[in-house]
């Protein structure tokens, strides 16, 4: 079927982009246009497998339990399809065929049967266009995993399944064909790209329509990574997706026998490079931007893309700067938080940082809350959700005001700090590290400048915070704030901490010890006019969708004439 391609303008008026639900009766009407191919090539196995299952998400789904929170159906047969699901995260779990990984990996004879009774299944229920799963992205994502995983489901099939198989494959291809340009966001339209080229090679539908699917992968490179191997959103969590389709990418042109473009290689080796800079020593990349806790085995598999620099750290990668001495690693938000339309999952957390010691994460944030709960969604961008300076209970960065009062975590950012400037870069040992912002300026006239040391034994971890009227202008605006506070502005300095991190304070207040769950032992002390408390924090956890109770260390102060300073310090002692 001839695919034709509908530019976006023409949707809802010469340059405007078209509504959420403009683009799903779209993909609701190509989904079922293109349901009924007349040719149908056979389906061939050229592409290796590469998605990575969880081997107890398989158990738990043998077993009748589904690894997703809140999603409870019945799992034998067919059965599965026949109730209705609205939650997004739900439909692109289930729609996505991310379990079919997850029995591929578990693998033993039930895990393969039921693999083989959902696909088809599905198939029989959706397959000629119904249901929430066809959308450009989600059906990438089945495809992919279809395409990874045809080895366990048409593993002694009849001719008649196969061909079943054959003809949905197809009419994959032919829906992504002219939808994958729907989608604004690059990575998305990557992943769409991805399995329109693993359609092409495993239908094998000529070189012509392969080398065009490759090339407009090459092309949404030049415009979605730029020369340093970073992506505008600035979330470690999409990076790695975008490293994975890329890598997926460019082996399916391998496995086929085409050589990728070279501006889709320079693009995974770049991506890797910025990869690897941002991990810290137990492989894990922070969670900033709306980014969680992604699976190791991507993460090495996307350094390792990085070539001969796989062993390399920039000091300064995606706005972030990377601290590092023997097992200590820690990793700052060293640039303004992304505003206008593209900030819907931008964070206020400008001069945040994470502290990882060996495998043991020390110092973290709270990580997004979308998914979870409405509130933890909006809550989690705010400053007090990162381990950064917080003024008077206010963000570095601002948020829109929802037009009606009910905040989703979705507002985009209307003001981020315009003058980031790092002050002292980290030197060639990566110990020292200096920035300053100027979030708070048009509120309290305040500059907020960090420091921070990491011993080169990489057993202390010494920092300093300074908030002060640089100019006669931000005094002007710093003493109009002060008159309406008693005593001073007030401020907080907050440290998150791991879940598994247990904490005390001393009778006196003026120190902490901490026991990570290796057992290790650090303390937390001050220098400064402040007050040391403990107080109750959140981490949030994507893929269980919960927020796991955790402490944070709290230092409270107050400006007072127009400057304050607080040095405090990790140290390990045991």
């Amino acid at each position: 079927m001839a695919a034709c391609v509908m530019p976006i303008a023409q949707l809802s008026g010469q340059g405007s982009l078209p509504t959420r639900n403009q683009l799903g009766w779209l993909d609701r009407l190509f989904a079922k246009r293109t349901a009924f191919s007349e040719n149908c090539p056979t389906f061939q196995v050229r592409i290796k497998p590469r998605s990575v299952g969880s081997v107890e998400n398989g158990r738990l789904l043998v077993s009748g339990e589904m690894p997703v929170p809140g999603l409870s159906l019945q799992v034998s047969g067919d059965r599965i399809w026949k109730t209705r699901i609205i939650d997004p995260e739900q439909v692109a779990w289930l729609h996505g065929f991310t379990w079919l990984d997850d029995l591929a990996a578990f693998r033993d004879a039930d895990a393969v049967s039921l693999a083989r009774n959902w696909v088809f299944g599905w198939i029989d229920v959706f397959g000629s266009g119904q249901g929430p799963g066809w959308t450009p992205e989600v059906s990438a994502r089945r495809l992919i995993c279809l395409v990874h995983n045809a080895y366990v489901v048409l593993a002694m099939r009849c001719d008649s399944e196969r061909e079943t198989f054959s003809r949905s494959i197809a009419h994959h291809a032919e829906f992504l064909e002219p939808r994958w340009q729907s989608k604004c966001s690059g990575i998305a339209r990557i992943e769409a790209l991805t399995g329109l080229l693993y359609a092409h090679i495993s239908l094998d539908l000529g070189n012509d329509r392969i080398i065009g699917a490759a090339d407009s992968i090459a092309d949404e490179c030049m415009g979605l990574v730029d020369e340093d191997g970073s992506i505008v959103s600035r979330n470690p969590e999409e990076l790695l997706h975008l490293a994975t389709f890329l890598r997926w990418a460019r082996f399916a042109l391998l496995d086929a026998g085409i050589k990728p473009r070279p501006e889709h290689v320079a693009a995974v080796e770049r991506v890797g490079l910025v990869l690897r800079s941002l991990c810290h020593f137990n492989g894990v990349p922070p969670r900033f931007h709306g980014g969680h806790t992604v699976p190791m085995d991507y993460v090495v598999q996307a350094i390792a893309e990085a070539g001969e620099h796989s062993s390399y750290c920039k000091r300064m990668a995606m706005g972030f700067a990377r601290l590092s001495s023997e097992r200590t690693s820690v990793i700052v938000d060293a640039a303004p938080s992304l505003s206008g339309w593209a900030s819907r999952n931008s964070h206020a957390s400008t001069l945040a940082f994470e502290m990882v010691a060996g495998e043991s994460p020390i110092v973290v944030n709270c990580g997004s809350g979308k998914g979870i709960a409405p509130k933890f969604a909006w809550e989690s961008r705010e400053t007090r959700a990162h381990s950064a300076v917080e003024v008077n209970d206010s963000s570095s960065s601002r948020f829109a005001i929802p037009r009606f009062g009910q905040r989703t975590g979705d507002e985009i950012v209307v003001y981020s700090p315009k003058g980031t400037r790092v002050v002292q870069w980290p030197d060639t040992t990566g110990n020292t590290f200096a920035a300053e912002h100027d979030g708070y300026v048009a509120l309290y006239g305040l500059t907020h400048l960090r420091r921070l040391d990491l011993g080169m034994d990489g057993l202390s971890l010494w920092g300093e915070d300074t908030l002060w009227a640089r100019s006669s202008g931000h005094r002007v605006v710093y003493e109009r704030a002060a008159r309406s506070l008693t005593g001073g502005i007030p401020f907080a300095i907050r440290f998150h901490l791991y879940p598994t991190t247990e904490v005390e304070l001393d009778e006196n207040g003026q120190y902490a010890a901490l026991v990570l769950s290796s057992g290790e032992v650090w303390t937390f002390e001050f220098e400064g006019d402040a007050f040391l408390e403990l107080e109750e924090s959140a981490y949030f956890d994507k893929t269980a969708r919960v927020a796991y109770h955790t402490p944070q260390i709290v230092l409270r102060s107050r400006v007072v004439g127009g400057s304050a300073q607080v040095h405090w310090v990790f140290e390990h002692s045991g």
